[in-house]
């Protein structure tokens, strides 16, 4: 196993070992002056002088021995100090870009939830107008779409729907009006459903079937109105992927 290098071991430089190193400094720092004093006072014995001159001699004798030393323990101690500091700080960034990218998802997500909830409403504002010009009573003769296209497929066999296209030969009818808005209705669902699936990609992992769900609501209706020529065929083909 190899042995860890100085970046690791910095990388892994604490405040607890900080105290220990601390302490170890201390520990170093009374045993040099210990030292130093008993060197003194033993090859320098006669107890306390009254002489400024011997007073001197002692001043510089400590001062000149331990002030290297001292200073070198403090030193260390400063740099210990300081890569504990820069260690915290980076430690802060990391937690600081943590916590911005955390706070930036939820951010988008409400926004992608809020942008879903807006395009829920518009799908269902679309879909009850589609399904209001299917099924109500507003053609020309009082008959809904969806009256003329439940009985035969002949015209023969179904007088309204006969009737119905028959009315949508005539460009300025109530009938081919509403069939006009039904096609551009569902143009528009599908670019919401397309929109609507975009943004659940971007919140969620979990596939929406909202979309596939109206894809397959109105594919009959409208693979019948392209057979009559009423929807341009185009439109089959989005509601058919």
């Amino acid at each position: 196993m190899s042995q860890p290098n100085l970046e690791d071991k910095l990388k892994a430089f604490d405040s607890s070992k900080l105290i220990k190193w601390l302490s170890w400094i201390l520990t170093a720092a009374s045993m040099a002056i210990a030292i130093v004093f008993l060197l003194y006072f033993t090859n320098f014995s006669g107890g306390l002088s009254n002489k400024n001159d011997v007073w001197g001699a002692f001043g510089d004798f400590v001062g000149g021995t331990l002030n290297p030393i001292l200073s070198f323990l403090a030193l260390i101690a400063l740099l210990l100090t300081i890569i504990l500091q820069s260690r915290e700080l980076e430690a802060t960034k990391e937690e600081l870009k943590r916590s911005a990218s955390a706070h930036e998802k939820q951010v988008n997500y409400i926004s992608g939830q809020q942008q879903r909830d807006d395009l829920i409403r518009l799908v269902t504002k679309l879909t009850d107008r589609i399904n209001n010009n299917y099924n109500s009573n507003l053609l020309d003769n009082a008959m809904s779409i969806h009256a003329a296209l439940i009985g035969s497929d002949s015209p023969m066999d179904n007088d309204d729907l006969y009737n119905l296209i028959d009315e949508m030969r005539d460009k300025e009818s109530k009938t081919y009006k509403i069939v006009k808005y039904l096609e551009a209705d569902l143009y528009t669902l599908f670019e919401v459903l397309e929109k609507y699936e975009s943004v659940s990609n971007e919140v969620s992992d979990i596939p929406s079937p909202y979309k596939a769900f109206y894809l397959k609501e109105y594919q009959e209706l409208i693979t019948r109105f392209v057979s009559y020529g009423w929807f341009n065929n185009e439109l089959n083909g989005l509601y058919s992927n």
